[in-house]
């Protein structure tokens, strides 16, 4: 049984706050590894799927009807919509909607753009559809190993993981500063770092001379539940919100565990 209530829910939050943190750095890293290893010409659907897709505009062609766009099988449909800046980088882009047929064969299917009056190949702008038979074939071929295996965005996972994270953090600091309170008041606090030194273990704990502690005062150290007594020290750094203690040679505590001053 724990010495405080409060502290399953400390400890369980402040885990659960670090679990959402790592995943959403690992979700970010697997979403920016699978980006940069797909090829940003080939564009993955699946059959009756419509998408946006985007290019610069060739040279010399300012306006749609000055741009050349087909499709290898004339069953996909082509639309171009319009011209704009580019988000990034500036510059006039196109931007048209492809729209799959539900009857398409699976594979790479090539579209094309140019201008109309464009005679050279290396001019043209050529795009790949990869068409799965289903969703479920899309997330399998995933480059994201998260979308491969959850079937979500490894963005849309860091976005929702990081504001978990961030309320368990807080609430973790806020049952922390209430359980030291209570600790305190009754003379007592939880050891929240542990040092090696050549002279031996050195504590740290948030028992100050607010608390009425003083420098030379004995102190009883208890294990991680605090029922245990399992040595003792003698408070050797006093400061006003917090202290510490070089164990005598032989003696050890482990972090997160409790010290009592010895009435």
């Amino acid at each position: 049984m724990s010495l405080h209530p409060l502290l399953p829910r400390r400890n369980i939050a402040a885990w659960f706050g670090a679990l959402c943190f790592f995943l959403m750095l690992a979700a970010l890293l697997d979403g920016i590894i699978a980006g940069g290893r797909k090829d940003p010409l080939i564009n993955e659907v699946v059959p009756g799927e419509s998408i946006k897709l985007s290019g610069p505009m060739p040279r010399d062609a300012e306006r749609l009807d000055k741009l050349w766009l087909r499709a290898a099988d004339p069953a996909i449909g082509l639309a171009l919509e319009e011209v704009r800046t580019g988000f990034w980088l500036g510059g006039q882009q196109w931007q048209a909607e492809v729209t799959v047929p539900a009857q398409i064969g699976t594979g790479d299917h090539i579209i094309s753009l140019s201008a109309r009056n464009e005679t050279s190949p290396k001019m043209t702008q050529t795009y790949t559809l990869r068409v799965f038979a289903s969703p479920k074939a899309l997330k399998d071929a995933s480059l994201s190993l998260t979308t491969s295996t959850f079937g979500i965005s490894p963005f849309f996972l860091a976005i929702i993981a990081l504001p978990l994270g961030v309320a368990s953090g807080v609430a973790s600091t806020l049952l922390s500063r209430k359980i030291t309170q209570d600790l305190r008041a009754q003379g007592m606090a939880q050891v929240f770092r542990v040092q090696r030194t050549p002279e031996g273990q050195r504590i740290f704990f948030c028992l100050g001379s607010e608390n009425g502690l003083s420098e030379g005062d004995e102190l009883d150290i208890l294990d991680a539940q605090g029922s245990t007594v399992i040595g003792s020290a003698v408070a050797s750094v006093v400061r006003a919100a917090d202290a510490e203690s070089l164990l005598p040679e032989g003696q050890s505590a482990p972090i997160n565990s409790f010290v009592r001053l010895r009435q």
